[in-house]
């Protein structure tokens, strides 16, 4: 239970969703959240409850990977899009981060 099953009965390879210490394929936003954590610590929070990515890392994909769309964040650094996640209300959010420039 918890997830699809291992390849050749294995073990599951650990919780559904990782700890919010950031995204496991993107240490870098962490470091976001670290650096801008007394302005706003909001960007350690989710941006859906269903998924593990963070607010930090909108953040990070306008700053250093050139996200210039809601789009390049939902569907181009993270899987929000793919997994029915970037409802209106989360890509209202990342286009307000997108046009801030803090």
């Amino acid at each position: 239970m918890g997830g699809p099953p291992a390849p050749h009965g294995g073990q599951g390879c650990g919780p559904p969703h990782p700890p919010l210490q950031g995204h496991p394929r993107r240490p870098q936003a962490q470091s976001s959240v670290e650096g801008r954590d007394g302005q706003d610590p909001a960007l350690g929070e989710r941006i859906h409850p269903d998924g593990p990515e963070i607010w930090a890392q909108v953040v990070h994909a306008r700053d250093h990977e050139w996200a210039e769309t809601v789009d390049d964040v939902l569907r181009r650094r993270t899987t929000l899009t793919v997994r029915g996640l970037g409802t209106d209300e989360v890509r209202a959010g990342v286009q307000d981060l997108l046009v801030r420039k803090d």
